[in-house]
């Protein structure tokens, strides 16, 4: 029997179980594609919790270090507030110190100034001084001489000056002859005259201011071997003469003059 002449129901049968082989097929083609898909789909979600994970630790982390941050800035901004208000203080304060400085300055410049005008002063008035010290100098020497002028005038006056022109001479004088002495007498008084003679002899007074002529005579008569007196004199030369008028016999003559004046 030919495959045409086949029951329907065999057909039907037939195409049944192949439609049943097909979707077998199918249904186990699907079902592995669907573990395919399930293991592969486990392996990307494992692999994205390890990302997550991962993710999520570091997320941790930058949390963290953004809190350790945040507090440092914080604390930093503390700190900037600080010194902002401490710079602001010392810039106050240098203002001020630099004010003083000014004002001290000024003062020191002053005082220089006055320092400067001072020492020219005492300049002018040290060598003013100097001048004046020089001029006393010499003033005080014109008064010592003019004081020691006027002592030596006074004593002049009162006659309280001595000069000694002889003390203990010894002249000797030949028999009739006479023996001369002259002496500078600058001013009036007179010459006090002592003398010892080993043989009588006599004294005559004479002045350049009176055309030397002898005007006084001692002993008045005859003659002395001792005795004193007083010559007066004249401002000028005054002379001296003492005669031995033994035609015999020598004298020696020790004679004593002070000129008072």
């Amino acid at each position: 029997m030919s495959n045409d002449s086949r029951p329907l129901g065999a057909i039907v049968y037939q195409s049944f179980i192949i439609v049943l082989v097909i979707v077998a097929i199918v249904l186990g083609v699907s079902y592995y594609n669907s573990n395919q898909t399930t293991i592969a789909q486990a392996s990307t979600i494992a692999s994205i919790n390890t990302k997550l994970n991962t993710t999520t630790l570091e997320n941790t982390e930058l949390r963290n270090n953004v809190t350790t941050l945040t507090t440092e800035r914080n604390t930093l901004q503390t700190q900037l507030s600080s010194l902002a208000t401490e710079t602001a203080s010392l810039k106050s304060e240098l203002v001020k110190l630099t004010a003083n400085v000014t004002s001290l300055r000024d003062e020191v410049d002053s005082l220089n100034t006055q320092l400067s005008a001072s020492g020219i002063e005492i300049n002018n008035l040290t060598a003013e001084n100097d001048e004046l010290r020089s001029w006393a100098s010499s003033l005080n020497g014109q008064i010592i001489t003019l004081q020691t002028q006027l002592s030596n005038q006074t004593e002049i006056v009162n006659m309280e000056k001595s000069l000694v022109l002889e003390y203990d001479k010894h002249i000797t004088i030949p028999a009739n002859t006479a023996s001369y002495l002259e002496y500078k007498t600058g001013f009036s008084g007179y010459i006090a005259v002592m003398f010892t003679s080993t043989s009588g002899v006599y004294f005559d007074m004479g002045s350049s201011q009176v055309s030397y002529t002898w005007f006084g005579t001692y002993p008045k008569t005859g003659t002395a071997v001792t005795g004193s007196f007083k010559l007066l004199v004249l401002p000028g030369t005054t002379y001296i003469k003492i005669m031995n008028p033994s035609m015999t016999t020598e004298a020696t003559v020790y004679l004593y003059l002070t000129y008072i004046y």
